[in-house]
């Protein structure tokens, strides 16, 4: 499917008035490693992919460009909860040895090579490129392209056809490196990153979209969806919608705030996941992939669903908490809530010791023990109930371990290798 719309920053020299001081943004440390593939999410929620691309003939230097890109989203993120305290983009993170880092993703795209000029073909092929990658009917790519230059292209972004407001869908927000020396990548990344989340018919009903483009705002060069950046002008010298009567907030017609790919700093829940036994517990939504128990914080209101996986050997039991039952496992989020899942080996032994003459059987049939005993298998806590049945001139006496008493019948949970003892005694004459 092609995107819904194509939409571009482009740079421009311009004289202008010196921005107001800004704090000087410190980089945080690059710690993280690069990856051919998308790593278990550490962040909740629907992701927004970020993505290292290299044309087919291109050289592959994401060591050099790893610690920038971090960067660069350090500097998004900032700024976000700067415009909106209550909102910032959820950027997909891993779970590093040194703590979370960008999940950074290298792709080499064949169908791209580095002689390629037009920025929109080389956006088509990047879009084509990641629209069959299983993630995407919810995923936004954040895509920083390299070894190609544009000229005054510094990005393109779009949403996927029919995409509306708060519902997911597939987009892809492009970054041309080697295009617009001296634009300020944050600017673009962010920039580019809003059209990736707009939905498909743009700001319709926005005050200030500029004349036959209903995906940009022209009421000032100061707002970051203005449709050209100036050389030399940082993120943090611009705002998210000017007034908040456009696409974010206060009275805008369109609000790209309720978007799913924004993380609620300020009402998070937490969620504690407990497992016994062996086995892996997944969300539907990014966010548990959990073999041993674990917590995760989402954004209060959050409808997600846990599937339970036994590992090899073992089998799902029941979930209890939150949830109860044996089947998959639905949850909102509206508070903090608690979930265990049990696991527990496919089977556990039942053994019957017999003393005297008489019979023992079992429900679920298998069981047939006489004098002495035997041992047989059964489904782990699936109840198994057994039936004594004394021999001409015997009577039952009593059961002892797991089953207790005199009557003839007796019920065993299977909760655990388990042993009872069937004792008969002759009858008086």
């Amino acid at each position: 499917m092609a995107p819904a719309s194509v939409d571009e920053v482009t740079a421009i020299a311009r004289s202008s008035h010196p921005a107001a001081p800004t704090r000087a943004h410190r980089a945080s440390s690059w710690c993280g490693t690069t990856s051919p593939t998308d790593r278990p999410a550490a962040v909740t929620g629907y992701q927004i992919r970020v993505i290292y691309a290299i044309p087919s003939d291109g050289a592959d230097q994401s060591a050099t460009y790893a610690p920038q890109i971090s960067d660069i989203l350090d500097q998004v993120t900032s700024w976000w909860q700067r415009e909106d305290p209550s909102r910032v983009p959820r950027f997909d993170v891993y779970a590093a040895p040194c703590g979370p880092q960008v999940d950074l993703t290298v792709v080499r795209i064949p169908t791209i090579s580095v002689a390629m000029t037009d920025p929109h073909q080389v956006f088509d092929l990047i879009w084509n490129q990641f629209q069959t990658d299983p993630s995407a009917p919810t995923t936004k790519f954040l895509v920083f392209l390299d070894d190609v230059n544009t000229g005054d292209v510094c990005g393109v972004g779009s949403m996927a056809q029919g995409s509306t407001l708060g519902t997911p869908s597939y987009g892809v927000a492009s970054v041309y490196l080697d295009s617009c020396n001296g634009a300020d990548r944050a600017t673009i990344a962010a920039h580019e990153l809003l059209h990736a989340v707009s939905p498909a018919g743009g700001f319709v009903g926005a005050p200030h979209t500029c004349p036959g483009d209903l995906y940009h705002v022209c009421d000032s060069t100061g707002d970051v969806l203005y449709p050209f950046v100036e050389s030399g002008i940082p993120l943090t010298s611009l705002q998210l919608d000017v007034g908040h009567d456009d696409y974010w907030a206060g009275t805008a017609p369109v609000n790209l705030q309720v978007q799913p790919w924004f993380r609620h700093v300020q009402d998070q829940v937490h969620l504690d996941l407990a497992i016994s036994g062996q086995g892996t517990v997944t969300s539907d939504l990014p966010g548990i992939d959990c073999t041993a128990t674990c917590g995760t914080d989402w954004d209060r209101g959050d409808a997600i669903h846990l599937t339970a996986a036994p590992a090899t050997g073992e089998r799902f039991v029941r979930w209890s908490g939150a949830c109860t039952g044996d089947s998959d496992c639905g949850l909102t989020l509206d508070t903090s809530k608690s979930v265990t899942a049990q696991f527990a080996p496919q089977t556990y032994p039942l053994t019957v010791r017999v003393a005297g003459s008489g019979i023992v059987t079992s429900l679920p049939r298998g069981l047939t023990c006489r004098r002495g005993g035997c041992t047989k298998p059964f489904t782990s806590y699936t109840a198994v109930f057994l039936t004594a049945k004394a021999a001409k001139g015997w009577r039952f006496s009593a059961w002892s371990g797991a089953c207790r008493g005199k009557k003839t019948t007796c019920t065993v949970p299977m909760s655990g290798a388990t042993a009872v003892r069937a004792t008969f005694a002759k009858k008086r004459k």
